[in-house]
């Protein structure tokens, strides 16, 4: 039975040191103007890896101050800053994404959602509707319709929440 549970746990390590780095190199492979911003991008994608958030917002920030237009980094910013409740930097971020990339459903989701934690119901309302204009490839219709309800909910609208 040993060395069963040997080999396993020998395979895993394998695999996890080959696959999770090559996960990581793909990632990252978009960053490649300055090298500063990749290393500071794989490291905060390694610090998010381990749950250290405050940390890894601190390596994508020195990432962006070398290549401020990889949207990427910014999408990673914004959330971390969620993850650490940061809603302000959340939406700094995510604002920034949508001006640089116009439809990023994801981005556009989760801009709904900080514009609904911070009460400004109406931004919400609009991104969520900006996203049912247009066929969704990556997000579920239902799952922005169910957010829409509770937004109205929120909002006072029951009508439109019962819609």
């Amino acid at each position: 039975m040993r060395p069963r549970l040997f080999f396993v746990f020998a395979l895993m390590f394998i695999l996890s040191s080959v696959l999770l780095p090559s996960f990581f190199i793909t990632e990252a492979s978009q960053i490649y103007q300055d090298t500063n911003s990749y290393q500071n991008y794989i490291r905060g994608l390694l610090f998010d890896r381990l749950g250290e958030y405050r940390q890894a917002k601190d390596a994508y920030l020195k990432a962006i101050k070398s290549d401020s237009q990889a949207w990427d980094i910014h999408y990673r910013l914004g959330l971390d800053y969620l993850r650490l409740n940061d809603l302000k930097g959340a939406e700094r971020e995510f604002k920034y994404i949508l001006r640089v990339r116009d439809y990023e459903e994801r981005v556009r989701f989760l801009l709904a959602l900080v514009y609904s934690y911070r009460a400004k119901y109406r931004q919400a309302e609009e991104e969520f509707n900006r996203l049912l204009e247009k066929p969704l490839l990556e997000l579920d219709e239902m799952d922005i319709r169910i957010s829409l309800g509770h937004l109205n909910l929120l909002g006072g609208n029951l009508e439109k929440a019962q819609e």
